[in-house]
């Protein structure tokens, strides 16, 4: 070694001495020149020792020979400086990592003369990579969501839970803005949030990050400020809320239900805390009588009868609580108000801590009503025993092909003495096998064993001996997939089939008879109308049919029955079980032969034994008889009228010779002249009515009876009354029989006051107008109606207007008696029934 590089490598010693980084020189044999102080701490080698020697002579052979390698390496790639790691697993402080930065030291010729190294304990760095590498297969595994982003909100990286959730690829998040992506954080307050994360390291808060394809994803995020490397940078861990969220809302929802369920349910609930009531339901205040505060302050022990039950109630629950258990128990309670309560307790600890720090939960069910229920039907049970025992009929239950039960009856149909048929099978009752497989089929379907049921068949005696029955039955639900049970009824039917071959020849007999008689005679069913019988011959010479119109009923539309005629006829047999074969109806047949013709039908509805109704009629040409008995009406309505027509004539005769004999005695006696003129006057009215009877073949016309009672008014107070007449119709306008008199007595009495009352030598005005349905009549005179008049207030045969509102119609009649200015205006307004419109032409 010259003088210049000795130079050289003191003027390193000394350079690097104070150095805390570890450095040593090499010369180009490979020696140590210099040895600092950080090196000999990192290597636990002294100056002394190293100086002078190779690594590989003070150093351990792994760490010596990298170093060596490293020193000569300027000699074969040429290069001066590099940069190596590696590590020392035997060194003082145990494995660690070495940085080693190599230099290339030259003289002022550019001759290389040694080497300068470098050694930087990395091992803290290499750690926290390692820690890092670990935290983010940790947040990668954990599901977190990682965005590291600058201070002006750049995003600078995101890891694939992130990239998978957001539905970006890292290349589309890296760059963009966070503020696009978290949406409830605003731009505005992120020098806010960015000094708080200053000053606090972390910030915690929920915000929603904006995926790819627009849909909102709810999060929980940690920021953590982080400055390593120089340029400040937040972490921003996300975990995913969405699962989070419907979790609560499902909860939400299931405690919403639950609340419902406690508040709806029909059950007293109350929930127990260190032996106190902390919770009670409404439905347990409804049901003690008290209300929810007097519950949590009362003594509960006063709500049961008696003390004995007291104690027996309470080491019963009190021991399953204790012993961790649910309990189930009855007990007499007594209400506020004193009425006493059955109820069934039921009681529960709440988690698995002891009872009476966690909480109990006691339930109870009013059972008053069920109890009575149940005694109720253990008595009804008993009744049915009796009636099922003594009935008249063989009853038996049936489970599974074997008898449970049989009634004496039905032990005696099969001579049998009493409980022998018990556990019996049914397949051994029935005198074919065949016959029984075929129902077994058949009920053993779901379909077969809906409902009630019938059947015929042939069952055998112990003696052997056959018998026919008919068997109702209804099944019993046993709550079983694989249960079958039935109640049936037998009735032997024996004789009634013995009684089949004497209706066979009755049905023949019936047959013949029907088709010689000259009506029509038709058998229907009348659920459906289908057609079962009808005698051909009479339909074809009655209706003028033929065969196939026999397939459907003969009253339906576009049949031979007219078509004005055929909704009656079906309403009549659509009512036959109201009129029950009464009377009948006619119609007019249109016969394609003999043209229009009546028809009369009778027709009975019965009940078979089968349970369907039949409809039994006979129709029969009545259209000649019908034309004798017209013609006969006529001629009685003919004498009819003559006689009434007779009869008014002289009633009318009689009341004029009574008037005229009055009118006499009037002139004759002056005193009571106005009296009897005012008797005229109604007596002259009546005569007016009879008249116009005698004459009228039909009812009565208003407006011909009003105007002869007025003219009639006039003639006897020695005045003519005005007279009009408005609207169209009044010619048609009729008066029913019974109102005739009574209204022409009401207009008598109306004109004569209307006379009577009027100023002296003032005129009278009478006038009729038809409105509608409606006729008004109308009377006007000068004159005043008494201070006070109210013709409301004015009783029923008080005076003259009392007797005249009792003979008012009581429906379809209005008076008013109004004063206008100087004139009475007396208005009568006739609507029906009391008027009517003549009908027919």
């Amino acid at each position: 070694m010259d003088g210049d590089a000795a130079s050289m490598f003191e003027a390193q010693a000394t350079a690097f001495g104070p150095s805390p980084i570890a450095t040593a020189v090499l010369d180009t044999e490979l020696k140590l020149r210099v040895w600092n102080p950080a090196i000999v701490e990192l290597t636990g080698v002294p100056a002394p020792r190293a100086l002078g020697h190779r690594p590989i002579e003070v150093l351990p052979r792994p760490v010596a020979e990298r170093l060596e390698a490293i020193a000569l390496r300027p000699i074969h790639d040429g290069r001066d400086d590099a940069r190596e790691a590696f590590a020392w697993d035997d060194g003082p402080q145990g494995r660690r990592w070495l940085d080693m930065r190599r230099g290339v030291l030259r003289d002022a010729a550019g001759r290389h003369v040694g080497v300068l190294l470098h050694l930087t304990d990395a091992t803290t760095e290499r750690v926290l990579g390692q820690h890092v590498d670990a935290l983010r297969e940790a947040l990668e595994s954990a599901g977190l969501l990682v965005l590291r982003y600058d201070r002006e909100g750049r995003v600078l990286d995101a890891n694939a839970t992130a990239q998978t959730a957001l539905g970006s690829p890292r290349a589309e998040l890296i760059g963009g803005s966070i503020f696009d992506i978290d949406v409830d954080s605003p731009r505005a307050a992120f020098s806010t949030t960015w000094s708080r994360l200053v000053e606090t390291h972390g910030h915690y808060y929920q915000t929603r990050l904006r995926r790819r394809d627009g849909s909102l994803l709810p999060v929980e995020v940690f920021c953590a400020f982080s400055a390593l490397g120089g340029e400040p940078t937040v972490f921003a861990l996300a975990r995913d809320r969405s699962a989070e969220l419907e979790q609560q809302q499902a909860l939400l929802h299931s405690f919403a239900e639950t609340r419902a369920i406690v508040e709806s349910a029909p059950l007293g609930i109350v929930f127990f805390k260190d032996m106190q009531p902390v919770r009670i339901s409404q439905h347990m205040s409804t049901l003690l009588g008290y209300d929810q505060g007097e519950l949590r302050l009362i003594d509960w022990t006063r709500l049961v009868e008696s003390e004995a039950e007291v104690r027996s109630l309470a080491a019963t629950a009190i021991g399953a609580l204790d012993a961790g258990r649910a309990f189930t128990l009855e007990a007499r309670l007594r209400r506020k108000d004193g009425q006493p309560l059955l109820c069934r307790v039921y009681g529960a600890p709440i988690g698995n801590t002891h009872w009476r720090s966690a909480g109990a939960v006691v339930c109870l069910q009013d059972i008053t009503e069920q109890r009575a229920i149940e005694k109720a039907l253990r008595n009804a049970l008993r009744e049915l025993s009796l009636v099922f025992d003594s009935a008249v009929l063989g009853l038996v239950h049936v489970a599974n092909g074997r008898v449970v039960r049989a009634n004496p009856h039905f032990e005696r149909l099969f001579m049998q003495g009493a409980g022998a048929m018990q556990g019996a099978e049914v397949e051994a009752l029935f005198d074919d096998a065949a016959e029984f497989a075929r129902l077994r089929e058949r009920f053993s379907r779901e379909e077969g064993r809906r409902g009630p049921y019938q059947f015929d068949c042939r069952l055998r005696r112990a003696d052997g001996s056959p018998f026919w029955a008919v068997v109702h039955g209804s099944w019993l639900d046993t709550g079983r997939d694989d249960g079958c049970a039935t109640i049936a009824a037998i009735v032997d039917v024996t004789r009634e089939r013995e009684s089949e071959l004497a209706l066979r020849a009755s049905e023949e007999r019936f047959r013949l008879f029907a088709e010689n008689i000259g009506s029509v005679f038709y058998i229907a069913d009348a659920a459906t109308g289908e057609l079962l019988y009808v005698n051909e011959r009479q339909y074809a010479d009655i209706f003028g049919g033929t065969i196939d119109e026999l397939r459907r009923m003969p009253f339906s539309a576009g049949g031979p029955v007219h078509h004005d005629d055929v909704a009656r006829v079906r309403a009549h047999v659509s009512a036959a079980d109201e009129i029950d074969g009464e009377g009948g109806i006619d119609f007019r047949i249109l016969h394609p032969r003999k043209g229009e013709r009546m028809g009369q039908l009778r027709l009975s509805r019965r009940q078979l034994a089968d349970g369907r109704r039949m409809d039994f009629a006979i129709v029969d040409d009545v259209t000649e008889q019908r034309q004798t008995e017209a013609a006969r009406m006529r001629a009685l309505e003919e004498q009819r009228d003559l006689l009434v027509r007779e009869v008014h004539h002289r009633i009318k005769n009689n009341l004029q010779g009574v008037a005229g004999l009055l009118q006499q005695t009037a002139r004759s006696r002056p005193q009571i002249a106005d009296v009897l003129t005012e008797v005229v006057g109604q007596i002259q009215a009546i005569s007016q009515v009879h008249g116009l009877q005698m004459r009228a073949r039909e009812a009565l016309p208003l407006l011909a009876m009003a105007k002869a009672v007025i003219n009639n008014v006039g003639s006897l107070y020695d005045m003519r009354l005005a007279v009009t007449e408005s609207g169209s119709g009044l010619d048609e306008i009729v008066l029913p029989e019974q109102e005739a008199v009574p209204l022409a007595l009401v207009l008598n009495e109306l004109g004569t006051n209307a006379v009577k009352h009027r100023r002296p030598l003032a005129a009278v005005a009478a006038s009729f107008e038809a409105d509608g349905e409606q006729v008004v009549v109308t009377l006007r005179n000068e004159g005043r109606l008494p201070e006070g008049f109210d013709l409301a207030r004015i009783g029923r045969a008080t005076s003259g207007l009392g007797l005249l509102k009792s003979l008012l119609p009581r429906r379809g009649s209005q008076l008013q008696l109004i004063q206008d200015g100087e004139v009475v205006v007396t208005r009568l307004a006739l609507s029906p029934p009391a008027i009517a419109r003549r009908t027919g032409g």
